[in-house]
């Protein structure tokens, strides 16, 4: 609008560019600066998607949540070293490693020992990385069925392994001589 009174686009002496904002000083990089009201996003399209708020892809944020929103039927493809890495089907199934995902999560591995791991940050013996299993429409739920590897005094790869159902440890293994006990925790 040649007749509006507030500046749309901005260029800085260091070619920054600000569209809505005064470009920021002194940060290296951000070249495109976008800012709005209490939300700002930005729409690509092309002339197959269509250019209705409705098609291609849009990315932005509110005063809550961040959006990389795709409104196609199609898949979103995330590449890193121009190969593919993750793709997120139209069906919402995540796939790492394989293009075709016919579950919720599938990783796919063509190496030996890789694949999903989950970490416990710590260095205390007793502590543990939990697997867990649900079976609920309530998101925020601890989860009464669990697979815990833990850590012990000896180190990182001597803990135990035990396996809980209805809130309750039902089997162990133990990580120095892989004894399995059923329904005990200790040696009796």
């Amino acid at each position: 609008d040649d007749n509006a009174d507030a500046t749309a686009i901005t260029i800085d002496s260091n070619e920054n560019v600000g569209i809505g904002m005064t470009p920021f000083t002194g940060y290296t990089g951000y070249s495109l600066q976008i800012g709005g009201t209490s939300q700002t996003f930005i729409s690509i399209h092309n002339t197959t998607t269509g250019n209705t708020v409705n098609d291609g892809f849009s990315l932005g944020n509110d005063a809550s949540n961040v959006y990389l929103t795709n409104r196609e039927n199609t898949p979103m493809i995330f590449s890193t070293n121009d190969s593919e890495r993750m793709r997120i089907t139209s069906a919402g199934n995540v796939g790492i490693g394989v293009t075709a995902p016919a579950n919720i999560l599938q990783i796919k591995t063509t190496v030996d020992g890789s694949g999903l791991t989950i970490q416990r940050d710590s260095t205390t013996a007793g502590t543990y990385a939990q697997l867990s299993f649900i079976n609920t429409t309530t998101d925020n739920y601890t989860a009464p069925t669990w697979i815990r590897a833990y850590r012990n005094s000896a180190g990182v790869n001597a803990g135990e392994m035990t396996f809980g159902t209805a809130g309750s440890e039902r089997m162990r293994i133990r990580g120095t001589n892989g004894d399995i006990l059923l329904c005990k925790t200790v040696d009796t």
